[in-house]
């Protein structure tokens, strides 16, 4: 579920801001899929962060600014949302106990 969400990023961020594939765009893609592989253990984590990435994109394209603005915006998410899914995962999330 992780890459097909991932792909659908890379293609939907491709097509309605930059019009060109960038090396940023597919390691921000990347870093989408880490991030959600993460955050799979934690169903609240894995749905906080779809709507997290559902919302940021609607009102990206409701705003009335240049479009390599909003790329930028809609391809550094993904490294705030691994950055909370590591937190998470270190704190949070119970640790496996070793037999």
């Amino acid at each position: 579920m992780a890459g097909v969400i991932a792909l659908i990023y890379f293609a939907s961020g491709t097509v309605f801001f930059t019009r060109k594939i960038r090396l940023f765009a597919i390691v921000s893609s990347f870093i989408l899929y880490v991030a959600l592989h993460i955050a799979a253990a934690s169903a609240l984590l894995t749905g906080l962060l779809l709507a997290c990435l559902l919302s940021t994109f609607v009102i990206l394209l409701t705003l009335k600014r240049p479009r390599d603005k909003k790329a930028v915006l809609h391809f550094s998410l993904p490294c705030w949302l691994l950055i909370v899914s590591v937190i998470y995962d270190v704190f949070v999330s119970q640790p496996i106990p070793a037999y």
